[in-house]
């Protein structure tokens, strides 16, 4: 039998389990394909460096499934509700009788799923589908009442119960070479129209092994600091494995297996460590966020969690919004944080609440223009990732006890980047401010920052959080 694997966002060969699969079944050869559907994307507000970044990492995936005599084709339609018709035509053009993916979850993606399944069937042909992209499967995280869980501390102890109880978190190897191969590989665009970008390629190398080399790197020098050092955007000591998570270079079951037999702990145990306990909950709050996508698919389509907040009286003042996108809002921290995402693709995460709260809860912008000036410019860029940060930080999503919260960014500022060594690298028209004036500059030294042209505060801190917390309240 042949068969075809469809690859989306599970770009690699190792703990691949369609591929896996695909090559067992797959005794007469085995055909992969990508799908690249530009007119979705743009739907999707897809940014180019993450675009560029997929690109790039199909160009590594083709070498590495050419070792094992499976050629990877990359096709281009419009649109998702176009793959049913191409999936199928090179079904019968190869004589494939089965199709292998890996699950994905949102909700774009859920129908166009169910329509190319709909569309094979008329030919007879089989659909396989896997879980590879969360290590506990969506549905299965419930509370007592059988209901989803909306909190990430009970959603956690669930999760960390049900692995330690259910989940095997031994990797699959790669699969065995095939005797030949009955297609051959295509070209892959080295760039789409709508999608370039200026951020420069080697921010972001491509490939499993250095998503692997920036895993075994983070383990050895970083891994045990993390608790303390995740929160100061001036070193360099988070994973960097974002954009290789989200598109599936790297599967968190690799990186769970690498943690534990580092340690040699279960995961139960790992999240009793310092450092690596803590960077263990950011990969549970992704697991988290895609439960939710999965369970409340209206979140995917520009709703809120929290339903009451369907009606909130937004601020549209676009003149400020257009600050807080460009990094000329006269606070510091906001600034140099939106600068480093348009000029890399990436923000640190502390920095992420820092301006997603500066915008929907002290400017009072919709979080949804936040969230897609995000999605237009992440390379990491994932929707339940996004969303959900969005979500919580604007207070209408997962947060037990959103109102009240609110980042003073002066003094988040202060605590997290105390000589302004990262507000110098991405303001270095502060570079010549003291430590404890870059923090505030027209506070502490008027005359330099207007010298300098450094935008006045944009906002006045102490009135907007009080006029925040008065609507906040009322709402909640």
């Amino acid at each position: 039998m042949r068969t075809l694997i469809w690859f989306r966002n599970d770009l690699r060969i190792e703990d691949q389990p369609a591929l896996f699969e695909a090559v067992k079944a797959g005794v007469d050869g085995v055909l992969a394909v990508y799908v690249l559907t530009p007119e979705t994307w743009g739907y999707h507000e897809a940014a180019a460096v993450k675009i560029e970044f997929i690109l790039r990492n199909l160009r590594c995936l083709q070498e590495a499934l050419a070792a094992l005599n499976i050629p990877l084709q990359v096709h281009t339609v419009p649109t998702y509700q176009d793959c049913a018709a191409l999936i199928t035509q090179l079904c019968q053009a190869h004589q494939i009788k089965a199709v292998y993916v890996n699950e994905q979850y949102e909700i774009d993606e859920r129908q166009r799923d169910q329509s190319v399944m709909s569309k094979l069937q008329e030919f007879n042909i089989l659909w396989h589908s896997f879980h590879s992209d969360v290590l506990v499967t969506p549905g299965m995280i419930l509370s007592a009442k059988n209901e989803p869980i909306k909190v990430f501390t009970p959603f956690k102890k669930k999760w960390l119960a049900f692995c330690h109880d259910f989940i095997e978190l031994k990797t699959l190897p790669v699969p065995h070479k095939i005797k030949h191969a009955f297609a051959e590989s295509n070209s892959i665009p080295k760039a789409l129209p709508h999608f370039v970008s200026d951020i420069p390629e080697d921010l972001w190398p491509a490939g499993a092994h250095h998503a692997h080399t920036l895993l075994q790197k983070f383990m050895t020098q970083h891994i045990d600091d993390y608790a303390v050092a995740r929160d100061v955007p001036g070193l360099d000591a988070t994973s960097h494995l974002s954009p290789y998570l989200a598109q599936g270079v790297l599967s968190v079951r690799t990186v769970l297996h690498h943690l534990c037999r580092h340690y040699e702990v279960d995961v139960m145990q790992l999240s009793t460590l310092q450092g690596v306990g803590t960077w263990l909950n950011e990969l549970i709050w992704r697991e988290f966020y895609k439960h939710l996508v999965f369970l409340f698919p209206k979140i995917c389509c520009y709703q809120s969690l929290r339903s009451q907040h369907h009606y909130w009286p937004w601020n549209e003042d676009k003149t400020l919004f257009a600050a807080w996108c460009e990094g000329r809002t006269g606070f510091p921290l906001i600034d140099a944080a939106m600068r480093q995402l348009n000029q890399t693709g990436w923000m640190h995460n502390r920095l992420r609440m820092n301006v997603a709260m500066f915008l929907s809860k002290l400017l009072m912008v919709d979080w949804h223009w936040g969230e897609s000036y995000f999605s237009k410019h992440l390379v990491d860029g994932d929707l339940a990732a996004n969303n959900g940060g969005w979500q919580w930080c604007a207070g209408v999503g997962t947060d037990a006890a959103p109102y009240f919260r609110i980042f003073n960014p002066t003094t988040q500022s202060e605590n997290f980047d105390p000589d302004g060594a990262f507000i110098r690298q991405f303001c270095p028209e502060l570079s010549d401010f003291d430590n404890k004036a870059i923090h505030a500059p027209f506070e502490y030294n008027p005359l330099l920052a207007a010298q300098v042209g450094y935008p006045r505060p944009i906002i006045d801190y102490k009135a907007a959080r009080a006029k925040a917390l008065d609507l906040l309240k009322h709402f909640k």
